[in-house]
Formats: structure tokens, sequence, C-alpha cells
């Protein structure tokens, strides 16, 4: 959700900028999961517990983001809690 370039501040990235719809994890070679952006950023202020991680901390570029596991993923992909199809934009 945010990187820090080298000697800069840190700026939003990843799912705080996207404009896609769509999100691809990749849990191995053959097997992806897509999911609407929309329905992870739903996901994620509903479970807003889960902790901002920061990834390569002591590299040029470290960033940081959500940690997802598989089963938070296989639970954002099976609750209806998380639609989004009938929601005002």
């Amino acid at each position: 959700m945010q990187q820090k370039p080298k000697d800069k501040d840190w700026k939003p990235s990843g799912l705080a900028v996207t404009k896609a719809k769509y999100w691809v994890y990749m849990f191995s070679a053959d097997a992806y999961a897509v999911i609407e952006v929309a329905r992870l950023k739903k996901y994620l202020k509903i479970n807003n517990k889960i902790p901002l991680k920061t990834f390569a901390p002591y590299s040029a570029n470290p960033t940081k983001g959500y940690l997802l596991m598989e089963e938070d993923v296989i639970k954002l992909m099976s609750s209806e809690l998380y639609d989004t199809k009938n929601e005002k934009k």
C-alpha cells in the first residue's frame, strides 16, 4: 500500500492507487486467484486488525502492505459479507 523509493518519503502504491478492476494472487506457478479490487478493499476495511507489514525494510525500495494468508483469501472469496455488486460507488 506504500513504497519508499531511495532517499524519498513514503508514498501510496499498489492497492492504494491501482486503477485495475482485478487483483491476482499467485499461490504457485500454476495456481492463481482473481479477485475484484473493490472486494479486496472491502475485506481489508472490515478486517482492519490485519497489520500493515514492511517488506524489504533495508532495501533501496522498501514497501508496506498486507500479507494475506491462504485462509484469508478463502474467506475473502467465499463470504457474501464482502460482496460489492449491489453497493453504490
